[in-house]
C-alpha cells in the first residue's frame, strides 16, 4: 500500500514535540516508517534530547512555547523509497 504524505517533523525540531499533561515526549515518525520498510535518511537518534522535558515551573516555559510554536509549521514527506523486502544484510545470517 502506497504512502501518503506523512508529517516527519514540526518547526525547528528533527521529529514532533508531543505535550502531555506532565511534560514532553520526542515522537519520531521516520523511525516508525523505517520499521514498514520506508528508507531512513536521517539517524533517529539525531537531537534526541531536544524536545523530551518534564514539566518544572522554573524552566520549561521556554520549551512549552517553542514546542507550540512548532506545530504552526509542519513538514510533511511524500512516499519517496517505499519498497518491499528486506536489506542484503538480512537475507542471510
Amino acid at each position: 500500500m502506497p504512502l501518503k504524505a506523512v508529517i516527519y517533523r514540526c518547526g525547528d525540531f528533527h521529529s514532533m514535540p508531543l505535550l502531555g499533561p506532565w511534560g514532553g515526549v520526542n515522537y519520531t515518525p521516520l523511525l516508525v516508517l523505517r520499521q514498514v520498510w520506508l528508507k531512513q535518511f536521517i539517524p533517529p537518534t539525531y537531537n534526541l534530547q531536544e524536545s523530551d522535558f518534564s514539566y518544572d515551573p522554573e524552566n520549561c516555559q521556554g520549551k512549552k512555547r517553542r514546542a507550540v510554536c512548532a506545530w504552526k509549521s509542519v513538514r510533511k514527506i511524500k512516499d519517496k523509497g517505499h519498497y518491499e523486502g528486506v536489506t542484503s544484510g538480512y537475507e542471510a545470517w
